[in-house]
């Protein structure tokens, strides 16, 4: 039996397979594919955080610019009251030869009478 097992077997010539492997997907090819694919991922994860990186310098430069527009503001809100203050606009009226006046009339105005047609 075992002559005949011997004798029966398929001769496989291993060296010749390994040469020429069966199917699309060998195990050069999968490696390859797979070297490409974490290729292109690597590349992808730099550009989102390159995009990211940006993004966080932009936003600290509108932060300050930001800071920077709230104390301009706070400044220009300290020069209106300032500017807006009686004794300041008194003096300023004595300056151009301005006088206060004394006796004030008011007038009282009627109902408005509109015309019909």
């Amino acid at each position: 039996m075992c002559k005949k097992f011997l004798k029966n077997r398929k001769k496989v010539n291993y060296q010749a397979e390994r040469k020429n492997p069966s199917g699309f997907w060998s195990m050069r090819t999968g490696i390859i594919a797979l070297m490409l694919l974490v290729a292109f991922m690597g590349v992808y994860y730099l550009g989102l955080i390159n995009d990211k990186t940006t993004v966080g310098y932009k936003i600290s430069k509108l932060e300050i610019k930001a800071s920077d527009l709230a104390e301009t503001n706070r400044n220009l809100e300290l020069q209106v009251i300032e500017l807006q203050q009686t004794a300041r606009i008194e003096q300023k009226a004595r300056g151009m030869a301005m006088v206060q006046a004394d006796n004030v009339e008011y007038l009282k105005v009627q109902e408005e009478k509109v015309a019909v047609r």
